[in-house]
């Protein structure tokens, strides 16, 4: 069965925040609108919250030392969010630029097979100055 994965690197996502702060372990609040009660997702950065607001489809649970993101109508999609070995200053390009290539390739499920990178593109998220880049691999997986 041939999948795509689909790696998002980021660099400088979040200037403001010290690499290490940082807790990317799912938290959740209870907030409450017109009467109605809103579970949400928040990370921390000491006593700072960072909350974020998902719909009811999508499920977080911890994994590997990040935050696991499920979808319910497309099950075998995931979404995970941990701490890069990368520093916010490698840039995208020549040896760093491999390196992270690497790195996306690591992401791969155990036992896939014939990874190819099918598309690169820079600057995917170009908000608050972030800097980012997308890495499309093509891979196979079972017998």
């Amino acid at each position: 069965m041939n999948r795509k994965l689909l790696a998002l690197l980021g660099a400088a996502l979040l200037p403001q925040l010290a690499p290490a702060a940082v807790d990317l372990t799912p938290r959740f609040i209870d907030t409450f609108a017109e009467g109605a009660t809103l579970r949400r997702i928040y990370f921390t950065d000491g006593d700072k919250k960072f909350l974020l607001s998902l719909n009811r489809e999508t499920d977080v649970v911890p994994d590997a030392g990040g935050a696991l993101f499920k979808f319910t109508k497309v099950p075998e999609a995931t979404f995970l969010v941990v701490r890069s070995r990368h520093s916010p200053n490698d840039l995208f390009e020549g040896q760093t630029l491999d390196r992270y290539r690497e790195s996306a390739k690591r992401l791969l499920p155990v036992g896939t097979r014939g990874s190819v990178i099918i598309e690169e593109t820079k600057n995917v998220y170009p908000v608050n100055d972030w800097t980012s880049y997308r890495i499309t691999l093509s891979f196979n997986v079972g017998p």
